[in-house]
């Protein structure tokens, strides 16, 4: 009763196996669900080692910062010719000519 009609229809539990089928490919599924990939044992091993091979990366990403000289003031983000350098306020309303 907390979920729209539309929003609803996008979900589905199952509790078997079965109804699980009918909706995913067994092919895109681990042996562990009866499915044709990998084990999900295998699939974390994989995806640790995924992760961890990108360490330099992300302790890399831990320097970096923006640089709050370059960021252009609201008042000064008009161009030569008069145009914004983006669109202000929200877009819960898409309002197209």
């Amino acid at each position: 009763m907390f979920v729209k009609a539309s929003m609803k229809n996008r979900f589905h539990v199952h509790s078997k196996l079965e109804s699980l089928y009918q909706h995913v490919d067994r092919s895109c599924l681990p042996s562990d669900l009866g499915g044709e990939g990998e084990s999900v044992a295998d699939l974390t091993v994989a995806w640790k080692a995924k992760v961890e091979s990108y360490a330099q990366w992300y302790k890399e990403q831990e320097s970096v910062q923006t640089d709050l000289d370059k960021v252009v003031a609201k008042e000064d983000r008009l161009t030569l010719n008069g145009d914004s350098f983006g669109t202000e306020g929200s877009f819960r309303q898409l309002k197209i000519d």
